[in-house]
């Protein structure tokens, strides 16, 4: 490299003397070959774990929302959060829970139509979550147990249903997992 280029200053003279000298001390670290072997095939099998892991391992998907009673039959209705719609379907688990009760399970009997905040928020009152109040909308259900329910509204959590854990970390997988159960 000559010196009056602008590049010569990044590096210490004394290198540059080696390098131009070809004084350099290339040397490979002192290793036997049973000790990279068995490192290699350490290395695979946790590798081979791992994936094997993140398509076995299932994640449960749910939903959180409010339920109120409206009758004596055991009918009640839940709100939870507009974004999960499409993922709704007659027939899904919902745990009902309230304070002082253990939780109960509901099935889901009919997907009703979208509601406005505000029409939730009359029905559900101060127990709508701040989550359901900021929203533009919230999608209600009709669940139906045969439970008699202590109190009146509570918790309740939808089962939305079972995705890979691959398919948690890398979100472009999920389309085709989202119906799955």
């Amino acid at each position: 490299m000559p010196a009056d280029d602008p590049r010569a200053e990044l590096f210490r003279p004394e290198a540059l003397a080696a390098h131009r000298e070809g004084r350099t001390a290339l040397t490979t670290l002192p290793s036997s070959r049973r000790m990279t072997s068995t490192a290699f095939w350490a290395v695979a099998a946790v590798v081979a774990c791992s994936l094997f892991a993140a398509f076995a391992i299932r994640v449960d998907e749910t939903s959180v929302g409010v339920w109120r009673t409206g009758t004596e039959s055991g009918a009640a209705t839940v709100a939870v959060p507009i974004g999960v719609l499409d993922r709704l379907r007659v027939g899904q688990t919902v745990h009902l829970g309230a304070a002082g009760i253990p939780p109960v399970d509901a099935t889901v009997t009919a997907v009703l139509n979208p509601a406005p905040v505000a029409a939730a928020r009359a029905r559900f009152g101060s127990k709508l979550p701040a989550t359901l109040r900021t929203a533009a909308a919230v999608a209600l259900l009709e669940v139906h147990t045969s439970a008699l329910l202590a109190t009146r509204d509570g918790r309740a959590t939808v089962h939305l249903g079972r995705r890979s854990l691959v398919a948690e970390l890398v979100p472009a997988l999920r389309h085709d997992e989202s119906a799955r159960g």
